[in-house]
């Protein structure tokens, strides 16, 4: 018995205003629960994602997909089966060509295979008339018509929820936009920090050259100013015996006077010269002495641990380590009982009061190839050029992540110049390219940055 179209029309349209009714409410769809199923079939279904034993479902459990992940759900629900590629690629054609989801659906289940698994799908019959019907010349024009007109009210509301979905993708977007402007703003902060760091350095280093300037100055107008005055009195007895010289035996006496005082001014001369030599040599003596005191030896020996300590928890045993400068040979020998492969590429400090030596050392290293470099940094601090070729040097030498450590060592400094303070050297050695500089008592250590 054939249904009249006008009845399969007001059935569409029921079924229409249901759905949108439901839609409103917002109330979730029932949910049949399968029945029990063997071991089998659970293991089955937890494989392939196929409800074998399941043979009810509402059409909207199956419409809620699109495109080629509707088919392939289709085939597993109706057909117990996934997909294979010619049938699944028919239903996508039709998909494209316009034809709705019920269509498909019905296809299927209409299907010999389909027939044959018996699966119910609640309200897919008069959907699938009516697709059928829409297929007819003139006819199906009409149905069509019929059911855009019916279903007018809830493309609108469905219309008016996807600008509320746009309207959160537009605001996410604009959320992820000002994420973005933060961290710029975040990477130019440090950018102006670091910045200021190379300009408090560069104070810094300009504050140590007047010092070191006025104190040249001064040693200057102390060692010549005696010199002078004793000239000035040589001058005055020269022109007294000038104006002597009319009489013979006052010139020839005052020659012999002039004969005496300049021996005696040789003999001042030369001690002046042994005194600044003696000056010399006991501030020489006082600073090895100082050396040598027991309890500057301990903090020296405290703080050479307190640094092995620290590249030994950065470093592996058997680390490639390059030692630049260190004063005598106790520091490398330390390196070497610490496990680390530690060669020196020098002996002594005095090796490196130029900073070509240590730049020139490195430059027979490979890139990239070292684990650490330990450098006492004292002799170069005078040539604040120089200290930045060697810390490049070092930089090119170092494995990304490889850690640099700038030992202070205070037998190394000329006793005119003020030793720099921890900060200022960690300052230096993150200007130069390093970062996370762990700060001692007098030494940095840091680790080459990735880039």
């Amino acid at each position: 018995m054939s249904i009249p179209h006008s009845e399969l029309i007001e059935r569409a349209k029921a079924e229409i205003r249901a759905e949108a009714e439901a839609a409103r409410s917002r109330a979730p769809l029932p949910r049949i629960e399968p029945p029990p199923m063997q071991a089998t079939e659970e293991e089955a279904s937890r494989a392939d994602g196929i409800e074998r034993s399941r043979r009810s479902y509402a059409i909207g459990e199956l419409t809620g997909t699109d495109y080629v992940a509707f088919v392939d759900g289709a085939f597993r629900a109706l057909l117990k089966r996934p997909p294979d590629e010619a049938a699944a690629s028919l239903q996508v054609r039709l998909l494209a060509n316009g034809a709705s989801k019920a269509e498909v659906l019905g296809n299927l289940r209409w299907s010999p295979e389909g027939r044959s698994n018996g699966v119910r799908i609640r309200g897919l019959l008069p959907r699938y008339l009516l697709a059928k019907l829409a297929r007819l010349p003139l006819l199906g024009y009409l149905v069509d018509w019929s059911l855009a007109l019916a279903a007018l009210p809830l493309l609108l509301r469905h219309q008016r929820a996807a600008g509320t979905t746009s309207a959160a993708q537009f605001a996410a977007a604009e959320a992820g936009r000002q994420l973005l402007e933060g961290r710029l703003t975040a990477t130019d902060q440090r950018a102006q920090a670091t910045a200021e760091a190379l300009r408090a350095l560069e104070q810094a280093l300009a504050a140590q050259a007047e010092q070191i300037a006025l104190q040249l100055g001064q040693l200057r107008e102390h060692e010549l100013g005696p010199l002078r005055s004793r000239l000035d009195a040589a001058e005055g007895q020269l022109g007294t015996c000038l104006e002597a010289a009319r009489d013979l035996a006052g010139l020839r006496h005052l020659v012999n006077g002039m004969n005496h005082y300049l021996a005696s001014l040789q003999s001042a001369l030369a001690g002046i010269e042994a005194a600044a030599a003696a000056e010399a040599a006991a501030g020489r003596a006082l600073q090895a002495a100082f050396h040598a005191d027991a309890a500057f030896a301990a903090t020296r020996d405290a703080q050479r641990q307190a640094c092995l300590a620290a590249l030994a928890a950065r470093l592996d045993a058997g680390a490639r380590v390059l030692d630049l400068g260190a004063a005598g040979s106790a520091w490398l020998d330390a390196l070497q009982a610490g496990g680390f492969d530690a060669f020196g590429a020098t002996r002594s400090v005095d090796d490196l009061a130029g900073a070509a030596t240590a730049v020139e050392a490195m430059a027979r290293i490979e890139a990239a190839s070292l684990d650490a470099v330990t450098l006492a940094f004292a002799p170069l601090l005078a040539d604040p050029a120089g200290a930045a070729r060697v810390l490049h040097a070092a930089w090119q030498a170092l494995k990304p992540g490889a850690c640099l450590l700038v030992r202070n060592d205070p037998a190394g400094w000329p006793s005119a110049l003020v030793p720099p303070t921890p900060q200022q050297l960690g300052a230096l050695v993150v200007a130069a390219g390093f970062e996370a500089p762990q700060l001692f008592e007098a030494a940095v250590l840091a680790r080459r940055a990735a880039g």
